[in-house]
């Protein structure tokens, strides 16, 4: 059981590590950039019939649980109950999760894709109200007033002044009350994310020396690249897909050369192929705040382990689907030690902290507003870079 009970208004808007893989440092540089959005999130008094809900709910593909439904106020969004602790959000503050997930690009999208955007901001709820919820039960403890004021001056500074902050959370209908304990819930976040980072073990001088190596090798790779046009539904990209999967079959059974095919339905760049790093390689794929080793492109053209060797699938990235054909590999030069156990130490505390959060979903029911929120939660959720590229 999780203790401690929830202010009842929407949270700040939040990416958590969950699904960006960041490290603790730049979790709390957009922690620091996220804070000015403080005046944006709206004041909520938890309405009555809106409690935990979770007496019914239906266990999903994705591990956390759907509650019923919530009725009568079109403010709310969902609510998220985990043990005994409770968080609410407003149709308001989804709509920013959804707009800082799209960078500012939602109402580009169509609806397809948009209902993709707001189960990713649903789930990145989720999200933080777990770690909200195991920061209290491991009794760590934001509640540090100098720390809260600090944060609090730079809104004022960010603001204008006191005044035009004042102002702003005035026209939102927010007290300066609420905006400390939103800030105490984000610094709860970041010392639960610092406590789980110190329960994983440094890395040893064999992990540090294959990780100089394999981060040292170079590929050079030839692709076959099949657009989806801007806009499309689930069909339109289907029917890419399958075209795709289609020229490949003739590639795999020696009906034609991928030079051939290349030649023929190729829409990427005509330029030899060259051997790429894996940052030099994710770069066109590359969202802000991905590390190179989460884009589906680079996964796959590195995991190919001959000369010669084409992927066995599609791979989505960016506009469409690649098709993938290794022409060599080699090892450039090898980062320092100092550096590569800095790179490794933060990479493993990172994918450690993603299992943990995907596990503490098991924990967790959202209840949904219908009348706010048409993406459907109980499937599956995409594997990590897929949710991405669909926006991209």
């Amino acid at each position: 059981m999780r203790g401690g009970s929830r202010h009842a208004f929407s949270p700040i808007p939040f990416f958590t590590m969950s699904s960006l893989s960041l490290s603790l440092q730049a979790a709390r540089r957009f922690l620091r950039a996220c804070l000015p959005a403080a005046f944006l999130a709206s004041a909520l008094l938890l309405a009555a019939g809106c409690g935990s809900g979770s007496g019914d709910a239906q266990e999903t593909e994705a591990g956390y649980a759907v509650g019923e439904p919530i009725n009568g106020d079109s403010t709310l969004a969902a609510v998220v109950t985990t043990g005994d602790y409770t968080d609410t959000l407003t149709a308001e503050g989804m709509e920013q999760m959804m707009n800082r997930i799209a960078r500012g690009r939602l109402q580009m999208f169509p609806d397809s894709v948009r209902k993709q955007v707001q189960r990713a901001a649903l789930v990145r709820f989720i999200d933080m109200t777990n770690q909200i919820a195991e920061a209290r039960e491991r009794g760590i403890n934001a509640d540090s007033a100098a720390a809260v004021e600090q944060r609090v001056q730079r809104l004022r500074q960010k603001a204008g002044g006191d005044s035009l902050l004042q102002a702003r959370l005035e026209k939102r209908g927010m007290t300066m009350q609420e905006v400390r304990a939103d800030i105490r819930d984000q610094l709860q976040v970041v010392g639960y994310q610092q406590a789980v980072a110190d329960e994983v073990e440094a890395p040893s001088a064999e992990e540090v020396s294959e990780y100089r190596t394999d981060q040292a090798r170079e590929v050079r790779a030839e692709r076959i690249l099949f657009t989806v046009p801007r806009g499309a539904g689930p069909a339109q990209r289907d029917s890419v897909q399958q075209f795709a999967r289609a020229v490949l079959d003739s590639v795999q059974s020696g009906a034609a050369s991928f030079s051939e095919m290349a030649r023929r339905y190729g829409e990427d760049s005509n330029e030899p192929a060259t051997y790429q790093s894996r940052e030099e390689m994710a770069a066109p794929f590359t969202q802000r705040g991905q590390s190179p080793e989460n884009v589906p492109f680079v996964e796959r053209a590195f995991a190919l382990q001959d000369s010669g060797e084409v992927a066995d699938e599609p791979v989505q990235a960016g506009s469409g689907y690649y098709l993938i054909k290794q022409t060599g590999s080699r090892v450039g030069t090898r980062m320092d030690s100092m550096s590569a156990v800095q790179e490794l130490t933060k990479q493993q505390r990172s994918e450690y902290l993603r299992e943990q959060i995907e596990q503490m979903r098991e924990d967790a029911t959202i209840r949904l507003n219908p009348s706010r929120v048409n993406a459907d939660m109980t499937q599956p959720l995409p594997s990590r870079g897929e949710d991405q590229d669909q926006s991209s």
